[in-house]
């Protein structure tokens, strides 16, 4: 009998342990949400300081990018963009 309770006990271990080892995510999920997270960052610190090469730089080299009633599509429009918020901003501090 007791060695009954023993192997119940480490099956349950082992179902836990292979039940657990499902939900952990894998090193590609990990790496993949790090780089959603660094692409976020660098995306905001680029339209805080408006740096228009750091803006463009997040988006991909066909991408449409959809702002005030306007499509621009394509990393040289979008970096004009943020450029004419360059001049704008230049403007407003004078």
């Amino acid at each position: 009998m007791r060695s009954f309770k023993l192997a119940c006990l480490i099956a349950g271990i082992l179902a836990a342990s292979i039940v657990a080892a499902a939900d952990a995510p894998s090193t590609a999920s990990v790496q993949d949400r790090a780089a959603i997270q660094n692409l976020i960052a660098k995306y905001a610190f680029a339209l805080d300081t408006l740096n228009a090469d750091l803006y463009a730089s997040v988006f991909a080299p066909d991408a449409e990018f959809t702002f005030g009633g306007n499509t621009y599509k394509g990393r040289d429009k979008i970096r004009g963009v943020i450029r004419e918020h360059q001049g704008a901003a230049r403007g407003s501090a004078r």
